[in-house]
């Protein structure tokens, strides 16, 4: 549950602890620029970084988040070499070089492909620090994207520029991409990045998301009906779970997604459309046969109603399953249109649960990942410069700022909740299985909604929710009270549960009180437009 004032809490605890400095003379610029750092960064949208080896379909996921092609280019060894840093703009704007010796320089956008395939390839891996590129989408304002190149060998030049990138700017939340050869590559990479010497972050399941990308290479025309995705999720279970539970305590979920048709879903032309119709006239049995390979479906020695230019531009957007599943759609329903075929391929994709995926677990709590990470930063400078300050007066005021901080941490319930997921993703904890269920379900681990906190049926009432509320509420107090001079950890851990509860059900009276408001607002709207007439009300508002 995430209060949105986290962050301008933290800010105006940051903006005190400055003054405190300035009052008492204090210059110490380790501890000053750390904490002006850190303001910029708590205004800042949620870094989100994206990474995975070599090919794993990294700028393919990225485009597919923004809908649009070419956002960031793919199969272009001149930028793969290097992050693209991705923030909210005009689309046009200029492309930012970074280099690492501090060099900015400025390549208008349309030049830039131009001007990197110019590059020697030295400059773009050894001196080109990253790149930011600008555009316009509203996912942008909340969430930076970071997409980082190959991590396949930390030798490796590429893999260097990640992890030196990752070190400095030290991303809040992660997407780790694998391929369907996650049996042999997946816990390889997840300890190399762990043990790479970043002291960025752990990757764990409250900042980390996997995917196992490229799903649609599973599909095979011999058994056309296959459902990709419930066959993907059981790899992820037999190969990854199962062989490699420490996954599950680095990563919150690992979801099947194609990455290529979800962004086909957003990029799909009525010239697209026509195509797959004039392919759609083309006997069964035959395009199966087609289909089973790439190079023959664009073998010219079919006689099909689509030439071989057409079927490759087919392929390259939509690979062999897409093709599959829009003729399927059309065969299935011959007055189909362009925008159900979006929903078809949106739908078969995978794509739209890793969304909301990435808008529940990262979205909806950006402002707390955010401040944490950047909150712990300065807490950790304050403790380097207090371990080497010798001035009494210095020390005195470090100490304080210090401790305000962490003050304003406890202080926060949100961190406190955050607290006791970590130790329970981490198992580092003795409750049992069910209280860690409900604990997860009221943290909204399992869905953010006031049914999937409280975990009740959809059709559960305003005051079924409240009533439940206040039950557990009580509950998690008497348990509270019972442990409170037994387990003192458990009881700490017990009273958040009923603060939470108690927030909960504020946060639920307070929205319905809103909407009876609003109910009251628009009723007298209609009579001020209509009087005692209702015929047409649902024409108004």
């Amino acid at each position: 549950m995430i209060d949105i004032s986290v962050a301008d809490k933290l800010k105006k605890c940051l903006q005190e602890c400055l003054q405190i400095l300035v009052d008492n003379k204090v210059s110490m610029s380790l501890v000053s620029d750390k904490i002006q750092e850190a303001l910029e960064r708590l205004s800042q949208p949620m870094q989100l970084a994206i990474i995975g080896k070599i090919s794993s379909s990294k700028s393919t996921l990225v485009n597919a988040i923004l809908g649009k092609d070419e956002v960031v280019r793919t199969g272009q060894m001149e930028e793969t070499f290097n992050v693209s840093w991705l923030k909210y703009g005009d689309s046009n704007a200029d492309v930012k070089v970074v280099f690492k010796n501090g060099e900015v320089k400025y390549v208008p956008y349309d030049n830039w492909d131009f001007w990197a395939s110019h590059q020697h390839e030295n400059v773009l891996k050894e001196q080109v620090k990253y790149i930011e590129v600008f555009f316009d989408d509203s996912i942008l304002k909340k969430i930076n994207i970071i997409d980082t190149p190959g991590l396949d060998a930390l030798s490796e030049i590429d893999s260097k520029n990640t992890i030196a990138f990752l070190k400095e700017v030290k991303p809040d939340a992660v997407i780790m991409l694998f391929t369907k050869s996650i049996a042999e590559s997946t816990f390889t990479i997840l300890q190399d990045f762990q043990n790479s010497g970043t002291d960025a972050f752990s990757l764990t399941p409250l900042n980390a998301i996997g995917v196992l990308a490229k799903v649609d290479t599973m599909w095979s025309s011999m058994v056309p009906q296959k459902r990709i995705i419930d066959d993907a999720k059981r790899v992820i279970q037999n190969t990854l779970y199962d062989k490699y539970p420490e996954v599950k305590r680095a990563l919150f979920s690992i979801l099947p997604v194609s990455s290529l048709l979800g962004l086909a879903s957003s990029t799909i032309t009525e010239e697209d459309y026509e195509c797959v119709r004039c392919l759609s006239m083309t006997e069964p049995g035959v395009l199966y046969e087609m289909l089973s390979s790439p190079d023959l479906f664009v073998d010219k020695d079919y006689n099909v109603n689509l030439p071989v230019e057409r079927r490759l531009t087919l392929y390259r957007k939509f690979g062999l399953y897409g093709i599959y599943i829009l003729i399927d759609a059309v065969w299935n329903n011959p007055t189909c249109t362009l925008d159900l075929l979006k929903v078809e391929l949106r739908e078969k994709s995978g794509f739209e649960k890793l969304l909301s995926t990435i808008i529940a677990h990262f979205g909806d709590r950006a402002a707390l990942v955010k401040s944490q990470s950047t909150i712990v930063s300065v807490i950790d400078v304050c403790k380097q410069a207090i371990s080497f300050c010798n001035d009494i007066l210095e020390l005195k005021v470090i100490e304080e700022i210090n401790r305000k901080i962490v003050t304003a941490l406890l202080s926060i319930h949100e961190f406190q909740e955050w607290r006791y997921l970590s130790e329970i993703y981490e198992n580092q904890n003795s409750y049992d299985e069910t209280e860690i269920n409900e604990f997860m379900a009221l943290c909204g681990e399992f869905g953010n909604s006031v049914i999937e906190r409280l975990q009740l049926p959809s059709e559960a009432s305003v005051n079924e929710m409240i009533e439940k509320v206040k039950n557990r509420a009580l509950y998690w107090r008497k348990r509270y009270n019972i442990y409170s001079d037994i387990e003192l950890h458990k009881a700490a851990f017990y009273k958040v549960m009923s603060s939470s509860y108690n927030i909960l059900q504020q946060r639920i009276e307070d929205t319905y009180m809103e909407m009876k408001s609003a109910e009251n607002t628009l009723n007298n709207a209609r009579m001020f437009f209509l009087g005692g007439k209702t015929k047409f009300t649902n024409e108004i508002v």
